[in-house]
């Protein structure tokens, strides 16, 4: 398997997000080959943040989840 198509077999599975900060198409010959070299992305980071539970905290009261 060549590079390319090792790409785009992970971009056709779901394992990769071939886009840039400004959600347009980049192909795998761009990506830079140090992770030092790529183009932070703040939103990235928060998303991360939002999906591990770093943004609220559940809560399991039943008298408090009308305020939510």
């Amino acid at each position: 398997m060549g590079v390319v198509d090792f790409w785009e077999s992970l971009a056709q599975r779901g394992d990769v997000w071939l886009r840039d900060e400004r959600g347009e198409r980049v192909f795998s010959s761009q990506i830079p080959s140090m992770v030092k070299n790529l183009a932070d992305d703040p939103y990235r980071t928060m998303s991360e943040w939002l999906k591990h539970g770093m943004a609220y905290i559940k809560c399991s009261d039943p008298e408090n989840q009308d305020l939510f």
